[in-house]
């Protein structure tokens, strides 16, 4: 298989500090460059991206919680992005 890369980053070895901290650094320096590469050749590609590390997130998340507390942690999540995102598309400040 002689694939074309569909993005170039770069990383460190180590992730260090909180559990939210290494999210965080793996957000930024792997996941939305990869996005940001992506989106200039074809949106959907990027959004294709997108979805699938959600998807890998949300799963993973799911092997450490019980059902109801899944159904109920990810719908808080969904509306607290939700409402953020109405937010900012009507203009209102936050």
């Amino acid at each position: 298989m002689n694939e074309k890369p569909i993005a170039e980053v770069h990383v460190s070895g180590s992730f260090e500090g909180s559990p939210e901290d290494a999210a965080n650094h793996i957000f930024s320096t792997l996941i939305a460059p990869i996005a940001e590469q992506l989106k200039k050749v074809d949106p959907k590609d990027s959004n294709n991206f997108v979805y699938h590390i959600m998807g890998l997130g949300i799963t993973q998340f799911s092997e450490s919680v019980c059902p109801e507390h899944f159904r109920k942690i990810l719908n808080d999540v969904v509306e607290v992005i939700a409402t953020e995102m109405e937010k900012d598309r009507t203009g209102i400040k936050h």
